[in-house]
């Protein structure tokens, strides 16, 4: 049964991560980053008790629904017309590559990370790196704070296989409502400056 949810959740938080990548769409991104957030859960259920595992897949969805909220008040995001981005070619062969590479050092990232199971492994690398590859390709704040939630993520996911602290992950999911409300303020504050250039 374990097996069967981490390769389920293995597969969603690919697919997930990816979508958030590739994807220009706001509406989309934010359903992808929730189906990440419930692969990273199911993950996480193969090697943490229930409560803990619900509790990460609860906070990606609360993030999720904080922007979703912010952006359909503030009319942000309305404007964007495709769902790909026009460099889609190039973040196409960049998560490839990154793929590519994951699984072909999965051994060695495996000790790396005190030998966890191999789907944790995968799951927490590939998260780390498309969040890392997130924060610099973006460079408006909702999407550079989307890529460092997911950046935290893969770290997450590494972390509870050597550590279970309840205060840890506490606070960690404490970060993560941070990082939204900041990067909300940040995007908002943006907005607003840039209406007001466009009538001048």
């Amino acid at each position: 049964m374990e097996s069967v949810l981490a390769v389920a959740g293995l597969v969603l938080v690919l697919l997930g991560s990816v979508a958030v990548f590739l994807l220009r769409t706001w509406r989309w991104a934010l359903v992808a980053f929730a189906v990440q957030s419930l692969g990273m859960g199911l993950v996480a259920l193969t090697i943490v008790a229930l409560p803990i595992a619900l509790a990460k897949t609860l906070t990606g969805w609360l993030v999720a629904g904080i922007l979703a909220l912010t952006l359909r008040r503030e009319g942000m995001g309305t404007t964007e017309v495709s769902v790909i981005p026009p460099g889609w070619l190039f973040r196409a062969l960049l998560a490839l590559m990154l793929l590519v590479t994951a699984l072909a050092l999965l051994p060695d990232l495996g000790g790396a990370l005190n030998d966890p199971p191999g789907p944790v492994t995968l799951a927490a690398v590939v998260l780390m790196a498309f969040g890392v590859l997130g924060l610099g390709l973006n460079e408006q704040p909702l999407r550079v704070g989307v890529a460092l939630i997911t950046t935290l993520q893969g770290f997450e996911l590494a972390y509870l296989w050597s550590e279970r602290s309840l205060l840890v992950i506490a606070l960690l999911a404490a970060v993560h409502l941070t990082i939204v409300l900041s990067v909300i303020y940040l995007s908002a504050v943006t907005h607003r400056s840039l209406e007001e250039e466009v009538p001048a």
